[in-house]
Parts: structure tokens; C-alpha cells; sequence
């Protein structure tokens, strides 16, 4: 296994793993999308047709969801919260690229949904810099054919 690969399947990049029990919760987490015809829900690795007409609809063949909610899997004081989407806002009106809102649901019910934005032709590179921004521990992956991919940020 490569180093970068090591880094995915288990949530670090140099000595800053991501604990294994917040990894497990963002594999396990629902993520619902509020599309023009209605939300729906996507989990990690399943495929779902939906979201295939969402970026063909929008002539793309990937997007990342991205929050900036609760920092580092830690909770944040609404305030703090707001700035961060605040922030996340305008870094994607600057790179002009359509989004449509997010919310990751902990099934059990133990964490409080946390808003974010599924952004349309945003490639895995840019997604992971950008969820880095806003000290994000993941993201999710979305390609065309493809369940979403859970890839993490640090």
C-alpha cells in the first residue's frame, strides 16, 4: 500500500490520524442532498442514479461535499459555525462553481446534522485543499458511476 493510499484508508497524513471512531461515524453518516426535485440521502460507497443526473445536468463528472461545520470533528459554537459557512460561501462564489446544500445526519441521532454543500465540478485535489481551509477532517468524493468516496483531509 502506497503511503498516500495508507493516509485514505486510514484517516492521516503524518502522524495526524484521525481517530478511528469519527472515521467510522463519516463512513456510517447519512448525507442528504437538497436537489430542485426533492432531497434525498446518499451514504458512503453506494451508488445513486440521482446523483448521476445532478452532474450531468450540470456537465460535470464530479463534485465534493464540503462543510465547515464543527472543525476537527469537534463541536463548534454556532457562531464559529456560521462564520465557517460564511467563509465556505465565498470561496466557492469565488470559484464560481454551482452547489446545491448539504446536510450530514448522524443516524444515531448523537450529533447534530451539520450543513455543508455538494459542489459541482469540484475535483478531488481541490476538494481536499478546500475542506482543509475550513480544518475539516473528510470529505466526499462524487463520481459519475460511483458511489460517494469517503477521502480524508488530514
Amino acid at each position: 500500500m502506497t503511503a498516500e493510499r495508507d493516509d485514505i484508508e486510514t484517516g492521516g497524513i503524518a502522524g495526524r490520524a484521525v481517530p478511528p471512531e469519527l472515521v467510522s461515524a463519516y463512513r456510517g453518516a447519512l448525507y442528504r442532498i437538497e436537489a430542485a426535485d426533492g432531497a434525498f440521502t446518499v451514504r458512503v460507497g453506494v451508488a445513486e442514479p440521482r446523483l448521476d443526473r445532478i452532474l450531468s445536468a450540470h456537465g460535470v463528472s464530479v463534485a465534493a461535499l464540503v462543510t465547515a461545520h464543527n472543525p476537527e470533528g469537534r463541536r463548534a459554537s454556532d457562531a464559529a459555525n456560521r462564520a465557517g459557512e460564511a467563509g465556505l460561501a465565498a470561496r466557492i462564489a469565488e470559484l464560481g462553481l454551482a452547489w446545491l446544500p448539504t446536510a450530514g445526519i448522524d443516524p444515531k441521532g448523537a450529533w447534530p446534522d451539520e450543513p455543508g454543500r455538494l459542489i459541482l465540478g469540484l475535483e478531488r485535489a481541490e476538494g481536499i485543499a478546500l475542506a482543509r481551509v475550513f480544518g475539516q477532517d473528510a470529505l466526499l468524493v462524487v463520481r459519475s458511476g460511483a458511489g460517494p468516496e469517503l477521502v480524508m483531509a488530514r
